[in-house]
């Protein structure tokens, strides 16, 4: 069997439960046969919304408006892209998620953490729940509780300590792999997106002051070994900047603000190009076993002799 039947059958396996899971449990919106006027209507509603409501209200809003997050995943998957939008690119390209970003630096230290901390746990007990009734009475869970509950696991990772960011990652895996026998929706779609926890454990790493070019060369080497391409390699994305936006068809709503630079997030765009990154589960595990081990050897590094 030659290389690209191989991928050919990789990118089958790979799609097709994704199709059937979508189609029986997870429904995942989609914007992409609304024509363009309407698109940008719908953008500009967001903006207003997201303009008048307070922390709570957003907070709140992350796990419930479909037609908003369809904004979103518009605004962060290309053309080219295959599958559903990359989640690190979804909270980068979230104007709630910004504004929110945008709210909690505002606030001292502790009070951003303690915030963003407690809208997690609360989520995250919903979010149990709402499996839970789904796994009973087999009705669909749409993409909205997943995504409201990852995007506030990425403000925590950005405005609580590492110690917290990895304690609540651990709680939400450890959920799912005591509970893989409810069903197996559950177990396919109801953990954290591997990608999006290698993301958290690289911004991480960034926090400590690891250089992006020493982690890329970490996976690389990782990559090499399992490969015979490279892993796809740790850029920095710009967040939108709430301040900054423009509403469709209206100028900026600041000009003051027009030279501010762009907060700045460590992102793995996808596992691509290292096709093995995508189709193996146990590929995916050893890269985040591999980040966890570096963050461990960092911090046994500051502890005091």
């Amino acid at each position: 069997m030659n290389k690209l039947t191989i991928l050919s059958t990789g990118i089958l396996l790979f799609v097709l439960p994704l199709l059937v899971v979508a189609a029986i449990r997870i429904v995942t919106p989609t914007g992409a046969d609304v024509p363009r006027d309407k698109r940008e209507e719908r953008e500009k509603r967001f903006i207003l919304e997201t303009a008048t409501r307070n922390f709570d209200e957003l907070m709140a809003s992350l796990s419930e408006n479909s037609e908003f997050l369809i904004v979103v995943y518009t605004a962060s998957n290309g053309p080219a892209d295959l599958g559903p939008p990359v989640v690190m690119r979804s909270f980068l390209r979230d104007r709630r998620v910004s504004k929110l970003h945008a709210l909690l630096t505002k606030m001292s230290k502790e009070e951003a953490a303690e915030k963003v901390a407690s809208a997690y746990t609360d989520e995250f007990a919903a979010y149990q729940t709402t499996w839970a009734v789904a796994n009973q009475t087999s009705s669909s869970i749409f993409t909205e509780p997943k995504y409201g509950l990852s995007a506030k696991l990425f403000l925590c990772s950005e405005f609580c300590d590492e110690t917290k960011t990895l304690e609540l990652i651990d709680v939400w895996t450890r959920w799912h792999q005591n509970n893989l026998g409810a069903s197996q929706e559950f177990a396919e779609s109801a953990g954290p997106c591997p990608l999006m926890v290698a993301n958290l454990y690289a911004q991480q790493l960034i926090h400590r002051g690891v250089q992006l070019e020493v982690i890329n060369q970490l996976l690389t080497e990782l990559s090499m070994k399992v490969s015979e391409t490279k892993f796809s390699a740790l850029v920095y994305w710009d967040m939108i900047l709430w301040d900054d936006l423009a509403v469709p068809g209206e100028s900026l709503p600041s000009a003051a603000n027009k030279n501010r630079v762009p907060k700045q997030i460590p992102v793995f765009p996808s596992w691509l190009p290292a096709t093995e990154f995508i189709f193996t589960p146990a590929v995916q595990q050893l890269v985040l076993a591999t980040l966890r081990a570096e963050l461990k050897t960092h911090q046994e590094n500051e502890k005091p002799e």
